[in-house]
């Protein structure tokens, strides 16, 4: 995604605005500015979390529904997770599973969520659909939170298991 400098940001903007101009109805290219300004708002520049949820009502109003616009759909839940809103945030993190079951972002979010709540079952079947996604597979968070949830539902040796494996990945993490 970004990788904070400005040349790489200005460089990405213009090429995703790029392609929008040649199809506006491009659900990954407003996908990806969605998240580039939401990426640039989480660095405390508030007016980009604005552009970002234009971008998203864009791709809502624009894409249909499908695995094109499940990526609009998860950066909706992350906006939402920023207002403090996880009622909105669950569901739009759902409605990305619906478009496209196995999107590894929209279930991990979903765990997180699921975890908060304490509903551990939930929480586990989520996080096992992302993590058969191998880049979700290779960080250790993924891993250390499969392990939380498995110690909650007394599946200890899950859990000493998921451990290992964050220990595994960790050692390739940078």
């Amino acid at each position: 995604r970004m990788k904070g400098n400005l040349v790489d940001y200005s460089e990405a903007k213009g090429a995703l605005q790029w392609l929008l101009a040649r199809n506006a109805r491009d659900g990954e290219a407003l996908d990806q500015l969605a998240r580039l300004f939401y990426d640039r708002g989480v660095l405390n520049q508030s007016s980009y979390m604005l552009l970002a949820e234009d971008a998203v009502r864009r791709g809502q109003d624009l894409v249909p529904e499908g695995p094109h616009r499940a990526g609009i759909e998860v950066t909706a839940g992350l906006l939402a997770l920023t207002r403090e809103d996880q009622t909105a945030a669950l569901e739009a993190f759902m409605a990305a599973i619906r478009m496209a079951p196995q999107h590894p972002e929209a279930h991990l979010h979903v765990g997180h969520l699921a975890l908060g709540h304490r509903d551990f079952a939930r929480a586990q079947r989520h996080l096992l659909v992302a993590l058969d996604e191998p880049r979700v597979a290779r960080k250790p968070d993924p891993w250390l939170t499969l392990g939380v949830v498995r110690r909650h539902l007394q599946d200890y040796a899950g859990a000493e298991e998921a451990y290992r494996q964050a220990r595994k990945v960790a050692l390739t993490d940078p």
